[in-house]
């Protein structure tokens, strides 16, 4: 039996009614850290050591290499209009 990672698709997304679950796109930098800016997100969380669009960018990066390496899946969420 091959690796079960190896199915997973680039392109696979997971929708609901609200959001969509994707792969992160290099485009999600700056409103990712904008968001995660905000006085109201958790400072617990691995993100919020993110302070500069740059930080921003390289932590996309790494979530894109780690997708085409098939180390781990990260995902973006994107909210519905």
């Amino acid at each position: 039996m091959g690796d079960p990672l190896s199915i997973v698709s680039p392109n696979v997304a997971l929708s609901s009614d609200r959001c969509i679950l994707r792969r992160p796109l290099p485009t999600d930098a700056a409103p990712t850290f904008d968001a995660v800016s905000d006085s109201r997100f958790p400072t617990d969380d691995t993100w919020s050591l993110v302070d500069s669009v740059e930080s921003s960018m390289q932590r996309v990066a790494s979530q894109l290499h780690r997708w085409a390496s098939s180390e781990g899946f990260p995902f973006s969420i994107e909210l519905r209009s």
